[in-house]
């Protein structure tokens, strides 16, 4: 934030120090102000600010609100969500804000039809590098869609459409249904899913919490 700062008034300045310190939440803030520098010559000013934090990462921080609009919560770009459709209570997504659409890995994928609807029946292993645990789902299928993957394949992949759980806030997100399982995380949460209703922070993580561990149990 050096820069411009040199042109910023002092009380601009003091203002931004003590947010600093604060640890208040600035998300892609700017200042944008015309103000006068030697030799009567005018300057104009930008400032940005990344986001800032303080410890609690389990506290959901809302972007300040504008025209008296409520301002948006704050996710990480890992976070633990549910999806309560799917019989999924908690899954470790990545908060991708590089990918457009979201994706969950799914094996032994059958589609059948039902009421004249195409349908997938399909499992997941929720927990990441894990397979000891495995959820049996169905879904309504919206549309198969052509899908290109990391490594530049593309390939037609079933849609649904399901709930997803964050923050204590439930919405319908459209998911693709992938074998991704030698990724790391068995889903993807894509931009479209959280536009307009988060905030991304990509250096922290958790902002919804994690599951408690059960703790093993001590032999004598």
């Amino acid at each position: 934030m050096s820069g411009l700062y040199k042109y910023a008034p002092t009380d601009i300045l003091r203002q931004l120090h003590e947010m600093e310190a604060g640890h208040i939440l600035v998300n892609r803030m700017s200042y944008r102000g015309i103000i006068k520098g030697p030799r009567a010559s005018v300057y104009v000013v930008r400032m940005s600010m990344n986001i800032l934090q303080g410890d609690d990462a389990t506290m959901a921080r809302t972007k300040p609100a504008q025209d008296g609009k409520p301002g948006l919560p704050v996710i990480g770009w890992r976070e633990w969500v549910g999806l309560p459709n799917l019989g999924i209570k908690k899954i470790k997504v990545k908060v991708d804000t590089g990918a457009r659409s979201s994706s969950l890995h799914v094996f032994d994928t059958q589609m059948f039809e039902r009421d004249g609807a195409q349908w997938a029946r399909f499992k997941i292993h929720p927990l990441q590098r894990k397979s000891g645990n495995t959820v049996e789902a169905e879904a309504k299928i919206l549309e198969l869609r052509s899908v290109r993957s990391s490594n530049g394949k593309v390939a037609m992949r079933p849609v649904i459409v399901t709930n997803i759980e964050l923050l204590g806030i439930t919405w319908p997100i459209e998911v693709t249904l992938a074998s991704r399982d030698e990724m790391g995380f068995r889903m993807l949460l894509g931009r479209e899913a959280f536009r307009r209703r988060f905030l991304v922070d990509a250096g922290k993580s958790y902002f919804g919490g994690k599951p408690e561990r059960k703790r093993k149990k001590k032999t004598e």
